[in-house]
């Protein structure tokens, strides 16, 4: 996991907000979907700077 996924979900995680649980599901819902994902899915297939958690 790169620096910048885990700053993201540790921001995320913990700061209060009415979307956090929402986000993280997304997230979690698009990985549910791709062998490669442990968890949640940040980046689309299309971007070459990031990896899926």
């Amino acid at each position: 996991m790169r620096i910048v996924q885990k700053t993201i979900l540790k921001m995320i995680e913990t700061e209060p907000g009415s979307r956090k649980e929402w986000m993280l599901y997304r997230f979690r819902y698009a990985g549910k979907f791709d062998n490669r994902v442990k968890t949640y899915k940040f980046w689309q297939e299309t971007n070459r700077a990031g990896q899926d958690l």
